[in-house]
């Protein structure tokens, strides 16, 4: 090991680090394609380096106290190491309330901050910080010159890698298996390639729960390859007593509960019993593979007419797919606008079919600024600042945590996520048949019934679930979030109402402000005063 170079925050796969850095400096990035998330400090001129992968899937918090830098993937740590008092960040409380996610440099604590996605930084010996994007998927060019067959062929070259890349050893391996089209084609390569390998899967059974009841799925990958399914029973927990939110919160109090995070301490507890130490999952396939209806605006400003009459062929409904992603991004915000304004004396009142376009439309208009509007989506499916917060606060960070398993997620895998990308919109989505290049490579791979699934799992019920172990009178009376001015009563009020009455509410919004609630009384309310619903 170099000498000069001190490693103070390493993940498990890269213990080489310091001699990478000492050989190629800032460079040593762009070598690494799985996920990372280290600090190193050179003793010979006192700086820190620090950086992250590009997708963020792991964390890396910092904060700067009394003049010396602290670096964790946990903020517990940052804490106990740097001795900072603990501030809630309302711009975060807010940013969630608002808009599911928080700023990439934020945490949920107003001293602790985050490296974000893609970044690196430096810290000179004064003590001054740089920050630099090193990974810039905005500019990998698309290659329209490239056939199915030898995108199917680099596909199934760049799957491999990404999935063995993250076997450290296969006795201690297991695979998350959901019965969807991503954790299934990773569980079928392994399983073909190498049909003696010895294969545990884990999967949540959800047997009384028809939108998230998969066991049809799981089955079929079972009867076509010799695998050890176990399922372990999701959709009965004891979301009042067992797994109630102070269960979750003393697990993980840092981030608030964005989604279904309860569902997965089963499967952790499970995995430890069994002495796994590597889970590979799905996800991430639903953010580089899947391809999107953006592909009729680039068939439309590309004069391919027979792609374009071939997606709107293989629509129920064209008309609502040739207003939304070839009229309004045409027209852009001041276009539409503009239309709006001339059309509203002979609109109907009840209308909403004139909504402005997307969020993500403008949200990464400095990234990209080409013609292309499906590369601009999935390149921002990737990037988002949402997905890496996820990551964060899910049980795959506590599982590492509290037993030392570490999840990963070969989609996600650097290389592969890069050609995916350049790929021409018609390779992913065709004939309105999304991930269309995985579906194609996984032929005689993939059991059938799963390679033409359409459906997905929905896990409202399981977020209801939890919501009903709830006593929501108590969690809003006083709302901690409306007297910091986070959000109106009325808001809380209304969700609350219409939840209770079983009208139509943004369930996710509702289940996250909910949440923020709970996370800020456990943080910074006394026991005996927080009155716990």
């Amino acid at each position: 090991m170099a000498k000069s170079i001190k490693c103070l925050l390493c993940t498990d796969t890269n213990q080489i680090l310091p001699e990478l850095y000492e050989k190629h400096g800032e460079d040593c990035v762009s070598h690494l394609h799985e996920e990372f998330a280290f600090a190193l400090f050179d003793t010979t001129n006192n700086t820190y380096f620090a950086a992250r992968d590009p997708v963020g899937l792991s964390p890396l918090y910092y904060t700067r106290h009394e003049g010396q830098y602290f670096f964790s993937h946990d903020i517990e740590n940052l804490f106990i190491q740097s001795g900072i008092t603990k501030e809630a960040n309302l711009l975060a409380m807010q940013g969630i309330l608002r808009s599911s996610t928080i700023p990439y440099t934020e945490t949920m604590y107003r001293e602790i901050k985050r490296l974000p996605p893609g970044h690196y930084m430096k810290v000179s010996n004064t003590g001054e910080c740089t920050f630099v994007r090193y990974w810039k998927p905005e500019t990998i060019e698309i290659d329209y010159s490239i056939d199915k067959e030898q995108a199917i062929k680099k596909f199934q070259q760049l799957f491999n890698q990404a999935i063995y890349n993250r076997i450290d050893d296969p006795s201690t391996t297991a695979c998350e298996l959901s019965g969807g089209l991503d954790s299934s084609s990773i569980v079928s390569w392994i399983k073909h390639k190498d049909p003696g390998y010895h294969l545990n899967c884990l999967a949540m059974a959800f047997d009384s729960m028809e939108a998230c009841n998969e066991a049809d799925y799981l089955n079929e990958v079972k009867k076509a390859y010799d695998i050890n399914l176990i399922k372990i029973q999701t959709d009965t927990l004891d979301y009042k007593n067992e797994f109630d939110l102070d269960y979750n919160y003393n697990i993980n109090p840092h981030w608030p509960i964005f989604v279904t995070h309860t569902m997965g301490f089963p499967l952790i507890n499970k995995a430890h019993e069994m002495g796994i130490k590597t889970v590979l999952t799905g996800q991430g396939g639903d953010h580089v593979m899947a391809g999107n209806p953006y592909a009729l605006h680039d068939y439309f400003r590309q004069f391919r007419w027979k792609l374009l009459l071939q997606e709107l062929k293989a629509s129920d409904s064209p008309l609502p797919l040739i207003k939304r992603f070839i009229l309004f991004p045409l027209l852009g915000q001041k276009g539409l606008q503009i239309v709006l304004k001339i059309l509203h004396p002979f609109r109907r009142k009840s209308s909403h079919s004139a909504r402005k376009p997307d969020a993500w439309f403008e949200e990464f208009s400095e990234l990209y600024t080409g013609n292309s509007l499906s590369f601009k989506y999935d390149l921002t499916q990737v990037v988002i600042s949402h997905n890496s917060a996820l990551f964060e606060n899910s049980y795959y960070q506590v599982a590492e945590k509290q037993f030392g398993i570490k999840f990963k997620h070969p989609f996600f895998d650097r290389r592969l996520i890069e050609f995916m990308l350049s790929l021409p919109p018609n390779l992913k989505l065709e004939k309105g048949v999304y991930k269309f290049l995985l579906r194609q490579a996984m032929k005689g791979i993939l059991p059938e019934k799963v390679r033409q699934r359409k459906s997905k799992a929905i896990f409202n019920d399981v977020i209801k679930q939890q919501i009903s172990a709830i006593n929501l009178d108590t969690l809003f009376c006083n709302a901690y979030i409306v007297k910091l001015g986070l959000i109106e009563q009325f808001e809380l009020d209304d969700m609350k109402r219409k939840y209770q009455a079983e009208e139509p509410v943004n369930l996710i919004r509702f289940w996250q402000t909910l949440n923020v609630e709970y996370w800020y009384r456990f943080n910074f309310v006394n026991t005996e005063t927080r009155s716990h619903p």
